[in-house]
């Protein structure tokens, strides 16, 4: 009897045992899965989503017993209750329907409260699957979940106590157990509205996930810019804890609180913000005694954004003025564009500004912006050839297009963009491209024994500015021609530089000259075509057979729209009393140079002059520009550069819209093929003819016993640097003709406006005495030899200094 009694007690311990084994089959013990820890069994989307200003409570208790309670103050700045969330866990001991529960509900409210109940008996087949059991519970494996929106009882509540009490009792006629109707979680999900600015972006999961192996939940965030804080709440209901990964990362050091089958973790997660993917949490269930056991409960993600308001514009730089022609923004081919982009921002930062071109990144610069609206310049310096379809044929061409797209990026977000399309037209302002003209063309090349007059006598009108005549209209140009007797004209020709006329072609003028009509010898033109079809150009007249000895007159007219500037009449003539020979080169050209529509870079004609400089004494270069006025241009010739040329003055005024003429003494740096740049500085003007100037000494045809060679001197001079308060400074050069010295040459020392002589001595040697010259500064000095018979005349620049 005694061993069946004991028998008894030992099944009955036993069965105790297997019923614990039970109890705890869901849960897992301290340690991390093995194997493949990617493998998901459960998967799961967010229930709940929304966002606020104000802030998002997740606020749990874990009585683990048959009543308890949750008390929670309701923020006092909580304007709004967005919404209230209460969620209750019971424990159900059994997956199938043998045992029951009844779960009471209080929500305590000041002097309200209101009970909810739910009677909880549910056969769960399958333990991956999360069952219906009321319109307010659920079943997954043993556990019972409850849930009830509770916004609307809250309503006006901030600043009081809200208590959430839980009992449950064992149902009727079913069976029982000890810790049947245990309460795992009563849980409270809070998110409100304070009123300010902030957004904060919450979603919800309270799919109560049983799995034997991993589970992942997922969040889409990637509508998310400008994240600055980012916040993971997850309750877990089991002994043992799961191990965390977010976008496979692991996840650490989480603020925890443990419980009897109950695991809360919540974790600052944005380091591991990604905007290109969605947010995936995976949680790897620890292997315990009876394997895998692992319950995902409720889960919360927040996301506060700065809200950072931007707008953007851009335009070409062409689009810096206004057309009543055309609006549309304008890229141009052959030179990098400018692109200027409108930021405005509400947030003073550190940005990025991107420029695309056709989708591909071109530029971008990085920037501190402070609130408000800035502007943003950008270069493409994609080099696009000039096509016939890039040719101005009127408002209503097809022409190719470019793509702008200004991006406008905060820590890699790209928070803004825009994008226009700009018409790729050629601006008719460099190279003249489009008229086929690659430099300035050569068009007479001769030998005088005179010299060449450039007569500009009409460049300046009776009121003192340029002559510059548009509109419908006759012209009258005059010229006095006055030639010594035994000479004669070898070739004469005018200049009729035009500005802006629609139509324009190389008859459109009436030309004649001391009545005698004239036929143009050269038409040269250039175009803006992204503003107009008008023409900028120059029309050429040989009137060598017309010209004559005395008054010269010239009459055009005309019936076409635009301009005509101030013509100039340039003859060569031959002289039986010269000395010399002079060589002369005329190059032609129709640049039209504009300051706008160039990105960073300055527009200039760069051309070639060839010239026979052997023994030459002097070489002087002529270049003119239609248009000219102060600062406006410069021109580099080998590489020397004047700035500020065309600087016309008349009785100390500014003279506009006329042609200047630079007249340059280059004989230290000639060379057979020289360089030559005009150099566009602002404004507009139109680059026209180039002549240069070769003196030579003319051979003597009469024999005599005692011939003369002209040989080249070379001047030695250097900087040098004064005492300004010195009154006599002493300053030396040397001239030689090879090794040879020159000896009583006479010199001269030209600084600023002060010009100082002295003569070689038998080493060639010459000091200059410097007197009256005290203001302290940098100063550009010239030294000179005039040449005689047996030398020839020499230049060499130097800097001195005063300090």
């Amino acid at each position: 009897m005694k061993n069946k009694k004991f028998l008894f007690i030992s099944i009955f311990i036993l069965m105790i045992v297997l019923s614990i084994g039970a109890v705890s089959a869901q849960d897992a013990d301290d340690a991390i899965a093995s194997g493949d820890d990617e493998a998901v069994i459960g998967d799961s989307e967010p229930t709940a989503s929304g966002s606020v200003s104000g802030g998002v409570d997740v606020v749990t208790e874990n009585p683990w017993a048959k009543s308890g309670e949750l008390s929670y103050t309701i923020p006092s700045d909580a304007k709004t209750i967005k919404s209230a969330d209460v969620y209750v866990n019971v424990y159900g001991v059994r997956a199938d329907d043998s045992m029951g529960v009844i779960a009471n509900t209080t929500i305590e409210t000041g002097n309200n409260q209101v009970t909810y109940n739910e009677s909880l008996c549910y056969k769960a087949t399958d333990k991956t699957v999360v069952y219906d059991v009321t319109d307010h519970a659920t079943k997954s494996n043993l556990d019972y979940m409850i849930h009830y929106d509770i916004t609307s009882q809250l309503a006006g509540l901030n600043g009081t106590v809200l208590k959430i009490k839980v009992n449950t009792t064992s149902m009727p006629g079913k069976e029982t157990a000890t810790n049947l109707g245990y309460i795992k979680l009563i849980g409270l999900v809070l998110a409100y509205d304070d009123g300010d600015s902030d957004v904060i972006n919450y979603w919800i999961n309270d799919n109560q996930i049983w799995t034997n192996s991993n589970t992942t939940l997922t969040y889409d965030t990637t509508s998310l810019t400008n994240v600055l804080e980012m916040s993971l709440t997850n309750v877990a209901l089991a002994s043992s804890d799961a191990t965390y990964k977010i976008n496979g990362k692991f996840l650490t050091n989480p603020e925890h609180k443990s419980g009897s089958y109950y695991q809360y973790n919540k974790w600052d997660v944005t380091d591991y913000f990604n905007s290109t993917r969605k947010t995936e949490i995976l949680a790897i269930g620890a292997e315990g005694a009876y394997g895998v056991s692992y319950k995902q409960a409720l889960s919360v993600l927040t996301a506060k954004q700065e809200l950072i308001s931007t707008s953007l514009s851009l335009v070409t730089e062409r689009d810096g003025k206004v057309y009543s022609d055309d609006k549309v923004p304008i890229a141009y081919p052959g030179i990098s564009n400018k692109i200027t982009i409108t930021v405005n921002t509400n947030k003073n930062a550190t940005y990025v500004v991107k420029l695309l071109a056709d989708g591909v990144e071109i530029d971008s610069t990085e920037v501190y912006l402070t609130a408000g609206t800035q502007k943003v310049s950008l270069i493409d310096n994609t080099i696009r050839p000039v096509t016939p379809s890039t040719t101005y044929t009127g408002r209503t061409g097809t022409y190719d297009k470019v793509n702008y797209t200004a991006q406008l990026l905060l820590k890699d977000e790209i928070l803004n963009n825009k994008s226009i399309d700009a018409v790729l037209l050629y601006n008719g302002y460099f190279n003249k491209a489009l008229y086929n003209q690659t430099s300035t063309e050569p068009f007479f090349k001769g030998t005088i024994t005179g010299d060449i007059v450039i007569d500009g006598s009409n460049f300046i009108g009776a009121d003192g500015n340029g002559k510059y005549a548009s509109g419908t209209q006759n012209r009258v140009d005059n010229w006095t021609v006055s030639l010594k007797s035994g000479s004669v004209i070898v070739k004469a020709f005018i200049y009729v530089p035009y500005t802006s006329i629609s139509g324009d072609n190389a008859n459109m003028l009436d030309a004649t000259f001391n009545k005698k009509s004239l036929t143009p010898v050269a038409f040269i033109r250039d175009q803006p075509n992204a503003v107009g079809n008008g023409g900028y150009g120059v029309l050429v007249y040989d009137v060598t057979n017309c010209i004559i000895n005395g008054n010269n007159s010239l009459e055009l007219n005309r019936n076409l729209s635009g301009g005509i500037y101030p013509s100039t009449l340039i003859y060569l003539y031959n002289s039986t009393e010269s000395k010399v020979i002079k060589d002369v080169y005329i190059s032609n050209c129709a640049d039209l140079l504009g300051a706008y529509g160039n990105g960073d870079r300055k527009l200039q004609i760069d051309s070639t002059l060839d010239i026979s400089s052997k023994d030459a004494n002097n070489v002087t270069v002529y270049i003119f520009g239609a248009g000219s006025e102060p600062g406006r241009a410069s021109i580099s010739i080998n590489g020397v550069l004047d700035d500020n040329v065309w600087n016309i003055t008349n009785n100390g005024s500014v003279v506009k819209n006329t042609i200047g003429v630079y007249q340059k003494d280059i004989t230290s740096t000639a060379k057979d093929s020289n360089n030559v740049s005009v150099i566009l500085n602002k404004g507009m003007f139109l680059a026209l003819q180039q002549i240069v100037v070769v003196t030579k000494v003319k051979e003597d045809p009469t024999p005599t016993p005692e011939p003369v060679v002209v040989k080249k001197a070379t001047i030695t001079a250097k900087k040098a640097t004064f005492k300004a308060k010195k009154k006599v400074k002493k300053y030396a050069i040397a001239l030689k003709s090879g090794k040879t010295p020159i000896k009583s040459a006479k010199v001269t020392l030209k600084i600023g406006k002060k010009t100082f002589k002295a003569t070689t001595n038998a080493k060639g040697k010459a000091i200059f005495k410097i007197k009256k010259l005290t203001k302290k500064g940098k100063y550009k000095a010239v030294v000179k030899f005039a040449g005689n018979n047996a030398y020839k005349a020499a230049t060499k620049k130097v800097k001195i200094t005063l300090k």
